[in-house]
């Protein structure tokens, strides 16, 4: 499959899914490139293990850019955690530490299992609160899973 071509099938892939999809979808991608970075490491392919750091740093800017920082405390230090790690990807990158990027994967998995948890509550409220009163249009067109992110 050529590039266009794949990038057409994932934009496909991505295009309809409810917001707490998506997230898990963007931890599961960076978990992805870092473990192909620790790969790349072990195997002494320096470029590919820059490559996969990167674009690991590159989807969890993503999640920086979705947060929204007025909502509280909480958002506040999510991108607190964020920012860590990007640094320690910096520096496993300068390094090629896969310790590091170890740490970073451990974290972003605990993120990802309370995030399902999460979105697992709320989508039982929301059809807790569908069955006990009728939606009116409007409530209907509402996405599953309206998290402030």
């Amino acid at each position: 499959m050529n590039n266009g071509a794949h990038y057409q099938y994932k934009k496909r892939q991505v295009e309809g899914v409810d917001q707490g999809t998506l997230i898990i979808m963007l931890y599961d991608g960076a978990i992805k490139f870092l473990v192909l970075a620790k790969e790349a490491i072990e195997s002494n392919e320096v470029e590919v293990a820059h490559n996969c750091i990167v674009r690991g740093q590159a989807v969890i800017n993503e999640l920086i850019t979705s947060l929204k920082v007025d909502v509280g405390e909480v958002v506040v230090n999510l991108l607190r955690l964020y920012e860590f790690m990007n640094r320690q990807l910096a520096d496993a990158n300068a390094s090629k530490d896969i310790k590091k990027i170890d740490s970073v994967i451990r974290l972003l998995k605990s993120l990802k299992e309370g995030w399902i948890a999460v979105i697992a509550k709320l989508r039982e409220d929301n059809k807790a609160a569908a069955s006990t009163q009728k939606p009116d249009a409007e409530e209907v067109k509402k996405d599953p899973v309206d998290v402030a992110v």
